[in-house]
């Protein structure tokens, strides 16, 4: 009872005071027949480690674990620790006892995760009708003999007891099963019983629950805290993936992960944002704590801290397991990672997806301790037993004197430096609670190369760890706190990312607000692609230009509805969710916006500018869709006063607009050996008409050694049909800057470019070009026209496709599921076109089946989108294997469209290419080529000679002339398909990579047949391939 008081005493104030979370369990040991509820507090203390500590760990026999019993003991732990209900979030497991004890009460509300999970899956939208769909699947299995043994699991029915694992069952058996009863249905014309399925929610519900059902079986049969599981709980929400040959990230299994998560953020967002997740490795020591005398734990404790120093002294991943004595049966300690291996999980969503220039610091790491010790420099391995063996005497010294140490101790150590700075600076405080429990930052720093790292650290080992890190992309620059003016500095000249040496804490804050704005301007740069006329190497830039044109064109063309704001509001908040002053921005923008104010929202310095502008960047295709209405106001914006300019001013001599920009050293290169070439900007470009606001900024920021800055001088002639153009001094949020914004996608010439005689950047002049400068004009006006005036959800998912993003526009097809009923037929037609683009053919015939019934339904039999779905539900049947079932859809698709549609149907075209996919199968090879032939007529007379699809046809050629053995043909077809596609399709398009392995692999052929030929026979010219860059 003594050493019960004096620790409760110990932990009383601190708990009450910082108190951020508890666990409670009720676990059984099958050895004994007794039951143990355990009662867990974490909190963080002054140095902001996170602490934990067991309050209770109460057995039940078997007979008195009730529900009354349970709940008394609870409160009991609360009201002896003078913790609040309300203010201290409690977790647990869906065991029948602890619900049945939560039950009892109203005076606190606590989460269960298995309610959130089962709540969420039965809210679905398709929820109900699966459920019916099943029930009525297995009477029709039960009631008709013979299909049962054919299938792989029986169809399964739920049962309430356990509803998660009833989920998984009914699901995995279906979801097994599926593809056996569609056949099977299919054959006796009952397929009408199973195509209400969602299948894209049948698999990836599977999917989630086959990895939660870990976690909950884990929550049942396990002692380990009830926290840990839900930390990986919530993380297996935000990154579980589909498997590699689906769709990743479908919008219902998005949907379905976003309302868990909301679930868990709505009962766990205290504890989420004050630990910030440190609490995934950790685990209570001690269960036993109750049935053991002081003088044992004494000893326990000590040597937990000898095997934690040894370990951090050996650099051991896991520590030995260690048994403990306690009155019943000795229990193993459940393994722990030693705390300097222990990563701080950061908000990955946030952060590391906006990067550097988006978050003020993305990581700041500092060393620390462990073992709940008060934080002492960090042992690395030293070499020498001496120096080990003195360090752990002083730990164990300090550990049983329970003294503590001064502040004066840690005028150096960065810790000090984080709290003092936490009021000036949030966001600085923010990241030192999330990130000082991380001791060794090698392994952080390398476990992704996504990552931007700033790092400050003592200047005690500092020197061998900006030597092992300095050169990894990852770390963007370091700063050393300074302990001992003694110590020779001279060292830190020779790493360019060191910023400095400091021996105060106000000089490192300055220099860290200074240096991270710089930061940001430089990351918000615009980029630049060239968009050469002739250079083969270089026309592959040409072609990504044109698509990602074409994309925005969709997007500026696209009625967007009235919630598209809400969604960007939405996923905003998700992002900056520990950033104030950003959430304030957004709560003002849902409040504010109106699309007359799209440029002053775009120059106001806000997290929109910094999303659009990475988005663009990196095209980054979800995020620019969130962003749709945004792009498109401003567009609108930039257009009507471009169309204002043009009709009032007087103005029609060119003039010049500066800006300064960083580009990497490959880049200017580029550009210096292209100049008379065009360039373009894959953003909305700021400029000003001062040329010394321009060159203001570039005096002001340093670069890394493989960027350089260049001033940007643009001349620009109102008198040519360029893009849009706009002052935009009375719409900007920053009136007297002279701004003028020029739109998306503007094409440049570049004039000239030299060194500046007394700056160290160089001048790149270049000319707003005409738009009837652009290399691909015919084949992109084509394709614009193709798009028309008024595009869709199915117009960009189309061009996704195009550009071979298949995962990107299977998304799009997604949210056009609950449209009408013939936007539901495009919808599959266009998921199923997805699917057959990653090769998964399976699921592309079971939509392409569902849009032929819907259009057969809507349409009639003889309408010519009817023969569409037959001739692609055959070329998906001879992809499977099923050539001749292939044979038959495709005739009946042929008898429609030759009779509705012109002779020169690209649609007919499709169908015949179809045609001669199915006879190259069979190994026919006159009637491939026939077939092949016709294609090329068709697409010859009514495509641009630069269109895609032609290369697609000649491709097609080369195939069946090398299956034939005419190598020498086929190469001349690959040759002519190479020489399009390269210039028209993104170079990383699967169709460009196929042509040029094709290429390869004949030219290896060719070469083999002439080394064995007569040396005075002629030889093959293979040099052409060197022209298209295949050397």
């Amino acid at each position: 009872m003594e050493y019960w008081n004096y620790y409760k005493s110990m932990l009383n104030e601190p708990i009450k005071e910082h108190c951020l979370a508890a666990t409670c369990d009720l676990w059984t040991n099958d050895m004994v027949r007794r039951s143990y509820l355990d009662f867990t507090v974490f909190w963080v203390n002054k140095e902001y480690e996170l602490k934990h500590s067991l309050l209770r760990c109460k057995y039940f026999e078997e007979d008195s674990k009730t529900a009354v019993n349970i709940w008394s003991e609870l409160k009991d732990i609360f009201n002896s620790f003078n913790l609040s209900y309300g203010d201290t979030p409690i977790t647990t497991d869906a065991g029948s006892n602890m619900v049945a004890a939560f039950k009892i009460t109203e005076e606190a509300k606590f989460p269960l995760l298995e309610t959130a999970w089962n709540e969420t899956i039965k809210e679905q939208k398709d929820f109900e009708t699966f459920c019916d769909c099943v029930k009525d699947l297995r009477k029709y299995v039960q009631q008709t003999g013979g299909i049962q043994s054919k299938l792989p699991k029986t169809i399964k029915g739920g049962s309430g007891t356990r509803p998660w694992r009833s989920y998984f069952t009914v699901h995995d058996s279906l979801n097994a099963s599926f593809e056996t009863l569609v056949q099977i249905l299919r054959g006796r014309n009952e397929q009408h019983r199973i195509y209400p399925i969602n299948t894209v929610l049948l698999g990836d519900t599977v999917d989630l629950i086959r990895k939660f059902a870990l976690i909950f079986d884990h929550l049942e049969f396990s002692n380990h805290p009830t926290l840990q599981n839900i930390v990986r709980y919530y993380k297996m929400a935000h990154y579980c993936r589909i498997e590699k040959n689906a769709p990743q990230q479908k919008l219902i299994i998005n949907t379905l992960k976003s309302e868990i998560i909301t679930a868990l953020n709505d009962k766990y967002w205290p504890s989420i944002t004050t630990l910030h997740w440190i609490a995934t490795y950790l685990e209570p020591i001690f269960k036993h704590l109750a049935f053991v005398d002081d003088k044992k734990d004494s000893e326990m404790r000590k040597n937990e801290i000898r095997k934690g120093l040894h370990r951090r002294l050996s650099g051991s991943a896991r520590p030995p397991p260690c048994s403990h004595p306690s009155q019943e049966t000795p229990q193993k300690e459940p393994h722990r990672l030693p705390a300097r291996q222990r990563q701080a999980p950061c908000r990955a969503s946030s952060d590391r997806r906006e990067g550097l220039g988006s978050a003020p610091v993305p990581a700041i790491l500092s060393h620390g301790s462990s073992l709940g010790l008060p934080r002492q420099p960090l042992i690395e391995k030293l070499d020498g037993e001496q120096m080990a063996g003195t360090e752990l005497d002083r730990q164990i010294q300090f550990y049983e004197s329970m003294t503590m140490i001064t502040a004066s101790e840690y005028d150096h150590n960065p810790l000090s430096f984080w709290k003092e700075q936490q009021d000036n600076l949030t966001m600085l405080a923010r990241i030192a609670k999330s990130v000082l429990a991380i001791q060794e930052c090698d392994n952080y720093i390398r476990a992704s190369s996504t990552i931007k790292v700033v790092l400050v650290m003592s200047d005690t080992f500092s020197q061998s760890t900006v030597a092992r890190l300095h050169d990894l992309t990852q770390l963007v620059c370091c700063y050393i706190v300074h302990r001992d003016n003694t110590n020779d500095t001279t060292w830190t000249n020779q790493y360019q990312k060191i910023k400095g040496v400091f021996n105060h804490h106000d000089e490192i804050l300055e220099r860290i607000i200074q240096d991270q704005f710089d930061r940001k301007k430089l990351e918000d740069s615009t980029s630049i692609s060239l968009i050469p006329n002739e250079s083969q190497s270089l026309e592959s830039r040409n072609a990504n230009f044109m698509w990602f044109l074409l994309y925005v064109e969709v997007l500026l063309r696209m009625n967007h509805p009235e919630n598209a704001k809400d969604e960007l509001i939405e996923i905003c908040k998700k992002l900056y969710t520990e950033k104030p002053d950003e959430l304030s921005n957004i709560d003002r923008l849902q409040r504010e916006y109106t699309s007359d104010k799209a440029i002053w929202w775009y120059t106001e310095d806000t997290c929109f500018y910094r999303l659009l502008n990475k988005a663009l960047r990196c095209r980054d295709f979800d995020m620019l869709f969130a962003l749709r209405f945004f792009i498109t106001d401003i567009a609108r914006d930039i257009k009507r006063e471009h169309e204002q300019f043009i009709r009032t001013s007087t103005v029609r001599e060119p003039f010049e607009v500066y800006r300064g920009q960083f580009i990497s050293s490959s880049e200017l290169q580029l550009m210096l050996d292209n100049v008379g070439e065009f360039v373009s900007m894959n953003s909305f470009l700021s400029t000003s008409r001062n040329r010394k606001t321009a060159m203001s900024f570039l005096r002001n920021v340093t670069v890394e050694c493989n960027k350089r800055l260049v001033l940007l001088e643009i001349s620009i002639d109102p008198r040519l049909p360029t893009k849009a153009f706009a002052d935009i001094k009375q719409l900007s949020s920053f009136s007297g800057e002279n701004e003028v914004l020029i739109t998306l996608g503007a094409l440049f010439h570049i004039d000239k470019i030299f060194e500046h005689s007394q700056e160290s950047f160089c001048v790149v002049k270049l000319s707003l070009a005409s738009d009837n400068d652009y290399p691909l004009k015919r084949i992109f006006d084509y394709m614009k026209r193709m798009i028309g005036d008024e595009s869709t959800l199915d117009s960009l998912g189309k061009i996704l496709e195009q550009m071979g993003e298949h995962q990107y526009a299977c998304k799009y097809y997604e949210r056009m599921m609950h449209e009408t009923q013939i936007t539901l037929a495009n919808c599959q037609m266009g998921i199923g076109r997805a699917m057959y683009g990653i090769m998964s053919y399976e699921n592309a015939l079971k939509h392409y089946e569902k849009c032929l019934i819907i259009r057969e339904r809507e349409l009639g039999k003889d309408h010519a989108q009817v023969g569409i779905s037959y001739s692609r539900v055959g070329a998906a049947l001879c992809r499977q294997g099923e050539v001749r079932k292939s044979l038959t859809y495709l005739g009946k698709a042929r008898e429609i469209q030759e009779r509705v549609l012109p002779p020169n149907s690209l649609e007919l075209a499709e169908t015949y290419n179809s045609f001669g996919l199915a006879y190259f199968t069979l190994n026919e090879l006159k009637q491939a080529a026939s077939y092949f032939t016709k294609v090329l007529d068709i697409r010859c007379k009514v495509l641009p000679l630069d269109h895609s699809d032609i290369g697609f046809a000649y491709n097609n050629l080369g195939s069946v002339f090398e299956q034939d053995q005419q190598y020498e043909e086929a190469l001349v077809y690959w040759k002519k398909s190479l020489s399009i596609s390269s210039k028209t399709l993104p170079p990383t398009h699967p169709d460009v990579e196929k042509t040029q392995a094709s290429i390869c692999r004949v030219t290896e052929v060719l070469k083999a047949e002439q080394e064995q030929a007569s040396p005075t026979n002629d030889t093959l010219d293979f040099s052409w391939i060197t022209s298209l860059g295949m050397d």
